[in-house]
């Protein structure tokens, strides 16, 4: 009996011993009817004994041993890395003395596992193999005390024979997993900090007749009117195949027999293959993921069943033409998204339920390519990816496994970076801006019609439902479905229905009349899935465009009355609903009381900084604009006895502040506030160009106000996050939600929350009591926390308790060239 040397661990030419060889990723079962309960699997998922020792010196000596007992060990889930189960908390502590090539042996942790099983009945007596779905890094296998093999392919299935070393009864399975070996301590890839059982193991048993891999060569003729099949097998044992491809309706369009003659005693290696024709096939596509399911049914030399199988077959003609990528004869531009690898809960791979959830998330923000590691990924993934209507990339063209095909999905050829539909902006924070740069269908607007352009490749607009809707001042008033046929990349014009003109014509008068005001119009153009499907249910909007009839936002003005009243150190300005103090010492507005409610919680401020992004940070923005941040938190008048300028008018009165600020070479800048007798304040910041003075991040005002005003509603670009570089996934509508879930779901703290093309917004409390903020086209944004506290915090967990909503409001677009920049809007309580 071979006994297992640890050498092999630090020899680079060895990476493995007795594994089986690998095969395609079809699952044989017994029969059709047994589906997910296959009995030729025992799953052996779940609460396995476990020891942890830093190095191998530490390890247990001995625990494989058949009658050293484990049942007092600890307990650990697999599949998981042992770092998400609490182990190895300092992945990273490696010895800066281990020379390249070398193994840090003073910390090298070792995972050892053991499993207590007994056999099913049916699998008592049969060939029985154990599957090993993913294990990090290096791992050495025993049965009952015996060593049954040692592999270092982490991220492939890796399987082994037990036949010789099973009993009846309990039998003892256990494991060693060495955090690195020779072949990848210092790869330098993050996959190398983790380690562990991180997939799925399972037991399967082997009929006498049985095929051990399947390959599946589908190939369309150059007019794509006939495919051929081919499929060819390795088996053991002696019988037939039958063969039956069944379209999507599971009529049958090809069947066949295929004959397994009897090799060698104990040879998996016999090879038979059958070809058959399918005419006018139906393609696969991301657009139209049109599936065959091809069935295999196993028959011994008896004429018994054996086992059955079935794959998804698809037809589809990739290749370069003229130096073009086209897929089905259609020059293709791949929109890809990324699959996370990974999960908090358990490192390792993601579980079934976690993946149909991103692909589904993916297919309805347009994204028809999933991007994934050089690694291979579990079946299921690439199952989905066929089923769904993915294409599957990898970043390297390593991934050509054995397990990786027979899927129309899997994407193998090296895809130059011209054929991706790439976004370019780092900042890109948020779906809504992916999904509308990646729709198929556009909408290009004048004054009367629209033209569609259908991008889609293979698919015709009418699949979907398309409606033109009308807004007034951002809400919703009319509808009108219309039949809108675009064939694929094909262009085609139609009509605004005059009755959506005729509306807007009579309110547009009847406004006038009542307030002199006239209102905002939007056509929006809408596209829905007409009925629910894999993905999506019926509604969901695939792609969109909006056309708004933009108004003149005028000077405020008002007529009601309002009081002046001087004091030695402040001016109050009084109205019938409100009272504002402005100090004369500290250059601000220190108080607005509307309705009785303070609604500052201190005194606002000039505002030019904003939290950093990651792509600031990779770029070194934030150091080049640093004194921005300083001009934020210290601009002040130099000389507090020279009082603000007051202008008392006929309908208003106006305070204007100068603030000087700590900057090199030093500047200043202008805040004005035009008080009205309802209450509303008109705010004006002027700022003057210095030569030699970086730009701004942000120009704006800043407002802290109680938490308890912690309701945001506006109108403007929606319902997620919008900023200057990222708009045009938005539409202008009245959205609404809690100042708290303005704070995007990051690891580290950063810029977030805000909203651009505001009209209006409004922060609340529970009685609906607060203050408006509007103007023309103004970003605005609420949150628990200033942008210096996000940046202090660094990251989430760190930030503080929350006691304020920060409200800035800021200039929209801001001017890169030496132009005076002024920015104008207003705000008033209710």
């Amino acid at each position: 009996m071979k006994k297992f040397d640890f050498t092999i661990v630090k020899n680079p030419e060895i990476v493995q011993e007795n594994t089986l060889p690998a095969h395609s990723d079809h699952v044989c079962m017994p029969n059709w009817f047994e589906g997910e309960h296959n009995s030729f699997r025992m799953s052996l998922d779940g609460l396995w004994k476990f020891s942890y020792a830093k190095n191998m010196d530490l390890a247990v000596n001995d625990f494989e041993k058949e009658n050293y007992s484990c049942k007092g060990w600890d307990e650990i889930r697999v599949p998981a890395h042992i770092q998400a189960e609490g182990y190895d908390t300092c992945p990273w502590e490696v010895s800066e003395n281990v020379l390249p090539g070398e193994i840090p042996m003073e910390y090298n942790p070792v995972a050892s596992y053991v499993k207590y099983f007994t056999l099913p009945v049916n699998m008592r007596g049969a060939r029985v193999c154990i599957s090993f779905q993913g294990v990090e890094s290096g791992f050495a296998l025993w049965v009952n005390g015996q060593y049954v093999g040692y592999s270092e392919n982490t991220f492939e299935p890796v399987e082994f024979e037990l036949t010789p070393y099973l009993k009846e009864g309990e039998n003892k399975l256990a494991v060693r997993v060495w955090k690195w070996t020779s072949s990848n301590w210092n790869a330098e890839q993050d996959f190398e900090h983790f380690s562990g059982i991180f997939d799925s193991v399972y037991l399967y048993m082997v009929p006498r007749t049985h095929l051990w891999d399947v390959q599946i060569v589908p190939e369309l003729s150059e007019d794509l009117s006939e495919a051929t099949l081919t499929i060819i097998t390795t088996s053991c044992g002696k019988g037939e195949v039958e063969v039956r491809l069944l379209d999507g309706t599971m009529e049958s369009v090809l069947e066949g027999v295929m004959a397994i003659e009897e090799g060698e005693e104990g040879s998996d290696e016999i090879q038979s293959g059958i070809a058959g024709m399918v005419y006018q096939p139906k393609l696969w596509s991301a657009e139209e993921p049109n599936l065959y399911v091809l069935q295999l049914e196993v028959r011994d030399e008896n004429g018994d069943l054996t086992e059955v199988t079935s794959q998804y077959v698809g037809f589809r003609r990739l290749e370069r033409q003229d130096g073009k990528m086209t897929l089905n004869g259609k020059e293709i531009l791949f929109k890809e998204g990324n699959l996370s690898a990974f999960r908090a809960d358990r490192g390792g791979v993601p579980g079934r339920e976690e993946v149909v959830e991103d692909i589904a998330t993916m297919k309805q923000n347009n994204i028809d390519t999933m991007r994934v590691c050089r690694y291979l990924n579990a079946s299921y993934i690439y199952e989905l990816c066929d089923e769904y209507g993915l294409y599957m990339i990898t970043d390297g063209v390593e991934h050509c496994s054995q397990n990786a095909k027979n899927h129309p999905s899997m994407i193998k050829e090296s895809v130059e970076k011209e054929h991706f539909h790439e976004i370019m902006c780092e900042s890109l924070t948020n779906l809504q801006e992916i999904k509308y740069i990646y729709q198929n269908i556009s909408v290009e607007f004048s004054e009367k019609t629209f033209i569609v352009w259908n991008k889609s490749l293979f698919t015709n607009t009418d699949v979907y439902d398309a409606s033109v809707i009308l807004q007034k001042d951002g809400q919703s008033i009319a509808k009108v479905d219309l039949p809108i046929s675009v064939e694929p990349l094909e262009k085609k014009i139609f009509d605004i229905p005059q009755q959506l003109f005729d509306i807007m014509d009579n309110l547009k008068i009847a406004s006038v009349v009542h307030d002199g005001v006239a209102p905002e119009f939007a056509i929006t153009v809408s596209f829905t899935l007409p009925a629910d499907n894999l993905w999506g249910k019926r509604g969901l909007e695939v792609a969109f465009d909006q056309h708004v009839y933009k108004k003149e936002v005028a000077p405020y003005s008002c007529k009601e009355p309002f009081e002046v009243v001087r004091g030695k150190n402040a001016i109050a300005i009084k109205g019938r609903h409100f009272k504002a103090m402005f100090s004369t010492r500290e250059a601000s507005l220190v108080s607005y009381i509307y309705g009785g409610v303070e609604m500052l919680k201190s005194v606002p401020q000039p505002n030019f900084w904003r939290a950093s992004v990651n792509h600031d940070n990779k770029k070194l923005l934030k150091q080049g604009y640093a004194q921005w941040k300083l001009a934020s938190l210290y601009a002040a008048t130099k000389n507090l006895e020279i009082a603000p300028i007051l202008e008392e008018m006929e309908d208003s009165a106006k305070l204007t502040y100068t603030y000087d600020m700590p900057t090199n070479p030093a500047s200043s800048c202008q805040v004005s506030y035009h008080v009205f007798g309802d209450g509303t304040i008109e705010t004006t910041m002027v700022y003057e160009p210095v030569e030699g003075l970086c730009d701004m991040p942000e120009f704006g005002m800043m407002f802290k106000m109680d938490a308890e005003f912690d309701h945001l509603r506006w109108y403007g670009l929606g319902p997620d996050e919008t900023d200057s570089d990222y708009m045009c996934g938005g539409k202008l509508g009245i959205y609404e939600n809690k100042v708290a879930d303005n704070m995007a779901k990051y690891y580290a703290s950063q810029e977030c929350g805000k909203k651009c093309g505001v009209r209006f917004a409004e922060i609340t409390n529970s009685k609906g009591r607060g203050m408006r903020f509007f103007g023309d086209e103004l970003t605005f944004c609420a949150l628990p926390y200033t942008p210096h506290e996000l940046e202090n915090a660094g990251h989430v967990y760190e930030l503080p308790e929350v006691h304020n909503t920060v409200v800035r409001v800021a200039l929209q677009y801001l001017q890169t060239d030496s132009k005076k920049k002024v920015f104008t809007f207003c705000f008033r309580g209710v």
